[in-house]
This record gives structure tokens, C-alpha cells and sequence, in this order.
């Protein structure tokens, strides 16, 4: 991978390059922390890695929709096409220093601009000229703390946990395979569609795939890790390290990697009650024997909230139903219920102290 002195010329130089395409398409811990670095290595970078996400975005285009094969293809061709129109026109401009904050360096990102809306028109014309039946892609986005109920164009239901993210090809066939996205959390209700052999759904979860036809159950994708929990139905996983799993309701299964170590990954298997993992619905947590660490963890995704755990209080657990109504309310609760301290700091991070 690159190291955090690796420059770019371009936007379009840097939207070209394969890992950057993985890390906006695909990103985990991993990537995360590596791009996040060589950002951190020049503040000017912010505004190339922005322009070169949006050119990356005009690249997809819904490319889910395509066998491997010819989105390599097309990818190839877009690339190219990004080096004969960009370089030419660019490359000169960034030869002279570049001095931050003066108007008189204006020009040179017009001509980024003018470049990238110029690709945008051909790689809009070559992609509607090689696939126009693909549908445009549509996604649903939730803040902290919010939840949103989501009837998909099969009016099968999904529900969105807080800081989560669905990303589906909006119109579906009826012969079509029924296909989401997901980063974050969310319940699924899916309909059966009755009489149609090809009507599977798949979500996709990180590196797991999740098929079902008629069924209920919830997925959970965050930091490296793919929880999956079955209420009804049955439902098969792929893409694990241990081969295709079969599900039955009670089951959970939990996929985990260590971000650096692409050996270590590791499949979990085990009977639970389902209303446990999915009361976040009804705004509730379900604790059991759950460490303030891991809580804490649970709060960030859920609200957004950086909360410091004292180290000898890390390991203490609760069990038990709380609300998550108010984030302050279950603080304030929490407190309580373990005897310990928590304060908001000036810069709003939660601290859990001894009292």
C-alpha cells in the first residue's frame, strides 16, 4: 500500500488508482486507518480525496448489477479514458507551487472541475450506451440515534438502526435476485415471492453474503465484525473462511476479522433468544452479562458518543432490559445500577469513573 508521502497529481490520478477504488467501495479498519494517515500527511489532500470519491461514485454506477468479468472491463476502459482526458489538461497547472488560501490558485482546481465534468458526460454516455436497462441504485442513510422503516420495492420491510447505511438497485424485476448493501444495522422482514424460483434476497454484510427467500432476522456490520441473528425462516450465509452456512430460527452467527491480519478470522456459532438482539426496534437493549467496555462501544454506534471507561471498571457487567430512549436517561441509569461516576467533559466525552 501507499505510504503517507505517496502524492497525486490529480483527482482524477488518485480516483484511478485500485486501492483507493477498494477502500471507497469496500472500506474496513484496515483501509480506513491507512487512508485516514496519509490524509492526515497534508491538509490539501482533503479536497483531492473529494473530488476523487465523487469521480470513483460516477465509475460504480450501479456497476453491482454486472458480472466481475465486465465490470473489470469497464472499469479498465474508464480508467483510460480518466488518463486522456485529465493529464493533458491538469498536468501543467500543478507544476507551479501551490500557495493555500489565495484566490490566484482558483484556476487550477477550475481545471480540475472543468476536466472531471467533462469525464462525467462520457463516462455517463459510454455507461447508458453498454448497460441501459440498469436501474439507479438508491440508498437510505440513518444519523445517531435515529431509526427509519424502509418498504422496499418487493414490500418486504427493513428497519434501520442508527448509523447505518442500505444501499439497494431501486427497481426490481420480478424475476430479478433481490439485492441490498448494508453497513451498520437492520432488521429484515422479507416477503416471499411466491412462485418465482430466482426471487432470493441477499444482503450483503462486509465479506458475508446472507440468502434467504421468506424470512425475518437481523444483520449487524461494524469494525471487522458481521453478526447475524435469525428469527424465522431460514436463511444461508457465504463468504465465511469455514464454507456456506445453513441458519435455523435461534441461531446467531458471528463473523469476525483482525484489522492487518487477513489469516485471522473467525466464525462463532450459538443458540440465543432473537428478541434480545432485536429490541433496539422498540428502543430497549437487552444486557446479558455485557462489560461497560462493550457498552461503551454500543453507545458510540448508536449515538455517536465517546465514552472512556475507566481500566479497572472495564470488565464490570450487567444484565437486564434498558431503555435507549434518551442516551442521558440511560447514563444517568447506568450510574445507578453500578454505582459509578459519569461526567460530560468540555470537549462532550463521556467519562466512567469510580465514585
Amino acid at each position: 500500500m501507499l505510504s503517507p508521502s505517496t502524492n497525486y497529481r490529480t483527482p482524477e490520478e488518485l480516483a484511478a488508482d485500485p486501492a483507493f477504488i477498494r477502500w471507497v467501495q469496500d472500506p474496513t479498519p484496515a483501509t480506513d486507518a491507512h487512508w485516514q494517515r496519509w490524509l492526515e500527511a497534508d491538509a490539501l489532500r482533503l479536497v483531492l480525496e473529494q473530488q476523487a470519491r465523487q469521480l470513483v461514485g460516477l465509475l460504480q454506477f450501479q456497476s453491482v448489477s454486472l458480472d466481475l468479468a465486465n465490470r473489470r472491463g469497464l472499469e479498465a476502459k474508464l480508467r483510460q479514458k480518466m488518463v486522456e482526458i485529465a493529464l493533458p489538461t491538469v498536468g501543467s497547472a500543478l507544476e507551479a507551487p501551490v500557495l493555500p488560501l489565495r484566490p490566484r490558485t482558483a484556476p487550477g482546481w477550475m481545471a480540475y472541475i472543468a476536466a472531471a465534468s467533462v469525464m462525467a458526460v462520457l463516462l455517463t454516455g459510454f455507461w447508458f450506451w453498454q448497460h441501459r436497462t440498469i436501474a439507479p441504485d438508491r440508498t437510505y442513510t440513518t444519523a445517531y440515534g435515529q431509526t427509519q422503516r424502509i418498504e422496499l420495492p418487493d414490500q418486504s420491510i427493513v428497519t434501520l438502526n442508527a448509523n447505518s447505511r442500505l444501499r439497494l438497485v431501486e427497481n426490481w424485476t420480478n424475476n430479478a435476485t433481490r439485492e441490498v448493501w448494508l453497513d451498520g444495522e437492520a432488521f429484515f422482514d422479507i416477503r416471499k415471492k411466491p412462485g418465482t424460483k430466482a426471487a432470493q434476497f441477499t444482503v450483503h454484510s462486509g465479506r458475508v453474503h446472507v440468502g434467504v427467500l421468506g424470512t425475518t432476522f437481523n444483520v449487524t456490520q461494524r469494525r471487522g465484525t458481521t453478526q447475524v441473528v435469525l428469527s424465522t425462516g431460514s436463511v444461508r450465509l457465504e463468504g465465511l473462511p469455514t464454507g456456506t452456512q445453513f441458519m435455523t430460527p435461534g441461531d446467531r452467527v458471528v463473523y469476525r476479522e483482525t484489522a492487518g491480519l487477513p489469516d485471522d478470522r473467525r466464525v462463532e456459532r450459538s443458540r440465543v433468544n432473537p428478541a434480545n438482539y432485536m429490541a433496539w426496534q422498540q428502543r430497549e437493549w437487552v444486557l446479558d452479562n455485557t462489560s461497560l467496555e462493550e457498552i461503551a462501544t454500543m453507545l458510540n454506534d448508536q449515538f455517536g458518543l465517546m465514552v472512556l471507561v475507566n481500566p479497572p471498571l472495564s470488565e464490570r457487567r450487567l444484565s437486564g432490559r434498558m431503555s435507549i430512549e434518551s442516551p442521558d436517561v440511560f447514563l444517568e441509569n447506568l450510574s445507578t445500577i453500578l454505582g459509578v461516576s459519569i461526567r460530560r467533559t468540555a470537549t462532550n466525552q463521556i467519562l466512567i469513573q469510580p465514585q
